[in-house]
């Protein structure tokens, strides 16, 4: 629902699915709007967290969410440190269906430029430190922001792998995610499938020393000087086969499904260790 501050009882409610773009205190809404039924989520935490040092960042760059079903009650918030668009809405998309919340991405940089990460230890290593990064940032967030009862935090942090095999060196295009539950500190992740480079690509990363992003450098070759800040490098290297958003959800919903499997185990063990201590009582 977007209000005006200060008058929670006018606004009007985004549709579901439609795209909200936040810069400071503008919030446009693409897709339309209905009578009832949206999560605020996005638009009130940006509010709310004016004057912090986590919203310098966050109102430094537009921030983009998609509207969820309002169900009744009070949505789980996942805040995902990352304010790309693509990013936050592959992970809306999983964390919506797995577990009904909503998600607010937040930039959270780890190094400055657009260092790219080579091989499975730095790639893995910087999603863990955008995690932990955030994790910090929030606990400087006022009481009263709705970032504070976020039930889960995500990161997320593309790499590059070579692989020699076959006489010949390939490059390949992944992600490494990771989810942790606040309440908990449990933590799980998981990769993406990987999307081969193409030699041109390659050989630009290498002559950047890897301080560049593919993104960055498929752009260039390309010669593509739009200023379009959403590009799909997926696409071009698989003749639009796959995206960015197919090869994010994956991973998300593999590390989802881990941290759930877990708890499950993890309560299921306290029950039975339960029922052994009431045995035990009444021997």
């Amino acid at each position: 629902k977007v209000v005006i501050p200060g008058d929670e009882s006018s606004g009007l409610t985004p549709r579901e699915g439609a795209t909200c773009v936040s810069a400071g205190a503008v919030l446009v809404v693409y897709g339309g709007y209905t009578s009832t039924g949206c999560s605020p989520d996005t638009f009130t935490a940006c509010l709310s967290m004016v004057g912090n040092p986590l919203t310098d960042q966050l109102l430094a760059r537009p921030g983009e969410g998609s509207a969820a079903p309002d169900t009744g009650e009070e949505s789980l918030l996942v805040v995902l440190a990352s304010a790309d668009a693509q990013e936050v809405s592959a992970a809306q998309e999983v964390f919506g269906r797995a577990l009904a919340a909503s998600v607010l991405g937040v930039d959270i940089a780890t190094r400055d430029g657009e260092w790219q990460p080579v091989g499975h230890d730095e790639t893995f290593g910087a999603a863990l430190q955008r995690l932990e990064l955030l994790d910090l940032a929030l606990a400087r967030v006022p009481e009263a922001s709705p970032a504070r009862r976020a039930a889960y935090l995500g990161a997320v942090h593309s790499g590059l792998l070579p692989v020699s095999a076959g006489g010949e060196e390939r490059w390949f295009l992944f992600y490494w995610v990771v989810v942790q539950e606040v309440a908990s500190g449990r933590r799980a992740s998981a990769m993406s499938a990987g999307i081969q480079l193409s030699h041109s690509l390659v050989d630009k990363a290498r002559e950047s020393r890897f301080t560049e992003s593919v993104v960055s450098l498929a752009r260039k070759l390309t010669g593509d000087d739009s200023g379009d800040e959403v590009i799909d490098v997926q696409e071009r290297l698989t003749h639009r086969l796959m995206t960015l958003h197919a090869q994010l959800t994956e991973a998300w919903y593999s590390a989802i499904g881990a941290l759930l499997a877990e708890g499950y185990e993890v309560n299921l063990a306290a029950a039975e260790a339960g029922r052994d201590s009431s045995a035990d009582i009444k021997q």
